[in-house]
């Protein structure tokens, strides 16, 4: 009587082709799950300008947000402050606002470039990746452009997308 069962080279063979389709599978894997937490970090950039546009937008018969000048801005919204104290006509700052708008935005680090009272370019960061808006980080730029960068880079690389210069210089009256 024969027993029935698989032979040690019928399993070597089985693992050995198992092997190859994942040494094939995992890099490319990899990249989609890179790709996604990019699309991810763009999609939270362009919600933060939309929300502070809202914001703002919302606010504007009032007048508020008058600090809100031309310059850049960077929040952390769970912390609840901002780098540059930007608050309305009754002390209420912008990121107190950007938490009752948006949730999604809650320990968000980011970053935008106003331009008269208008949010028009932001980088945001998610864990280590960070976003754009306009969106300009793709899978195949982000090593390229972002390795050992920081979100005020990805703030730039939104700038210069838009066409944005932008002249650090200031002027000196002449008394």
């Amino acid at each position: 009587m024969k027993k029935k069962g698989f032979t040690l080279m019928e399993l070597i063979v089985v693992i050995a082709i198992i092997g190859v389709l994942a040494a094939i599978l995992v890099p490319a894997m990899l990249g989609h799950i890179k790709k996604a937490k990019i699309t991810v970090a763009n999609s939270t950039a362009t919600d933060v300008i939309k929300t502070i546009n809202a914001i703002v937008g919302d606010d504007a018969q009032h007048d508020s947000f008058a600090t809100l000048g031309t310059g850049d801005f960077g929040f952390n919204v769970n912390v609840g402050t901002a780098i540059e104290e930007v608050v309305d006509d009754d002390d209420n700052k912008l990121s107190d606002y950007i938490g009752t708008y948006s949730d999604a935005l809650a320990n968000q680090d980011f970053a935008f470039y106003a331009k008269d009272g208008v949010a028009i370019a932001a980088a945001a960061k998610n864990g280590r990746y960070y976003g754009t808006y306009p969106a300009i980080l793709t899978n195949k730029n982000y090593d390229e452009l972002m390795t050992t960068k920081s979100m005020e880079f990805a703030l730039s690389l939104a700038k210069d997308q838009l066409g944005i210069e932008i002249d650090d210089n200031t002027e000196d009256s002449d008394d």
